[in-house]
């Protein structure tokens, strides 16, 4: 059924319920009218059309975060995250991740398709704040436990590696990490700082590794 009125139209779905009043709401794309089965097709109407200017803005809403493409949902360590995009007077994006994956996003993109390099930078964004905190945790944790810190570390993204440590004791972890579960962050950022004492892989490497995370072989595997 269609609401037209000075060539507007908007599409709605009925669902008729014992109630009293008339509700609607936009979900998925779709407007549905909740109502009493005794509501007038021309009352209905008149309140779509008096909502239409509400109606019409979570419709776009809709629309621009379909745009969104492959960032409708993310994996974030070993989960499953929804994406919500929403826009705000702000002069760069911002980014929340609780139970889903809040962007914000300035305004002047309101009205403008979402391109695939944008989405690149805010995937990028997302996966290097989830492994900045992550590494930050680690590096208290391991620092303790060995007694080894670097003289300052960083994320970056690292399509070749998962880390490394360079000889003046920095290191650097890689952004691509956000996939995979905390223990393997956690893994890498021990293995890098096992480095600040053994830069190699000898046996005394590995036997350090192991005495601080017994089953590093099982997690190690999902790394290859």
């Amino acid at each position: 059924m269609d609401k037209k009125r000075e060539n507007i139209t908007i599409p709605y779905k009925i669902e008729e319920a014992k109630i009293k009043n008339i509700y609607i709401r936009v979900k998925d794309g779709q407007v549905m009218v909740r109502c009493s089965p005794r509501v007038s097709k021309e009352y209905i109407e008149e309140v779509i059309y008096k909502k239409s200017a509400w109606i019409n803005k979570k419709l776009a809403e809709y629309e621009k975060e379909k745009q969104a493409g492959n960032l409708e949902k993310m994996e974030i360590l070993g989960n499953e995250y929804n994406v919500k995009i929403q826009y705000k007077q702000i002069n760069k994006i911002d980014i929340n991740v609780t139970d889903e994956v809040e962007i914000s996003l300035p305004t002047q993109f309101e009205n403008e398709e979402i391109s695939t390099q944008l989405k690149t930078r805010i995937k990028d964004a997302i996966y290097k704040k989830v492994v900045f905190e992550e590494t930050k945790l680690a590096m208290q944790k391991y620092g303790i436990l060995t007694g080894l810190n670097p003289e300052k570390w960083r994320i970056r993204k690292i399509n070749t590696a998962w880390g490394s440590c360079s000889s003046n004791k920095n290191i650097t972890i890689s952004s691509n990490l956000a996939k995979f579960d905390r223990q393997t962050i956690e893994y890498v950022v021990l293995h890098e700082l096992t480095h600040l004492k053994y830069m190699n892989h000898s046996k005394e490497f590995w036997k350090m590794v192991e005495s601080y995370m017994p089953n590093y072989k099982q997690i190690r595997k999902q790394l290859k």
